[in-house]
């Protein structure tokens, strides 16, 4: 009898706020067939992020050693495939119509009820990114 293993999907979480991490952790901490990896600074993400690639990018905007936008496009130019997720207490319309039009899938801003959301929006996106590796064969 052949049994199949659960496809795995990759997460990467770029947070520098240690409290904003730990919410987050609790949050995802029932998500099923996920690897998340937590990274604290732009700079151990992108190091990260040349080693592999994931399928889906949690990002706050706001960084203590990179500019968000700049971080987005890094993670366009390593691929298009990867679906990201701007969740921040920035709440400039400006600031979100930016991100917006670096084709990012979803801004987020930071409170108290986003958790629920959020974690709405992840499992979307695990659907999403389930459909597209199945018509692609592998992503």
């Amino acid at each position: 009898m052949m049994t199949f293993s659960p496809i795995l999907y990759r997460i990467y979480v770029l947070e520098d706020n240690r409290a904003e991490t730990l919410v987050l952790k609790l949050a995802f901490s029932k998500m099923e067939n996920v690897i998340i990896e937590y990274f604290n600074s732009a700079t151990s993400f992108l190091q990260r992020l040349e080693q592999e690639i994931p399928d889906i990018v949690l990002m706050d905007y706001l960084l203590p050693d990179a500019d968000g936008i700049e971080v987005i496009r890094k993670i366009k130019s390593k691929s298009d495939d990867i679906r990201i997720v701007v969740v921040s207490s920035q709440e400039q319309v400006s600031v979100i119509a930016e991100a917006q039009s670096e084709e990012i899938d979803n801004f987020i801003v930071k409170s108290p009820s986003c958790i629920r959301y959020l974690r709405k929006v992840m499992n979307d996106l695990i659907i999403l990114v389930n459909y597209y590796k199945s018509i692609k064969g592998t992503w």
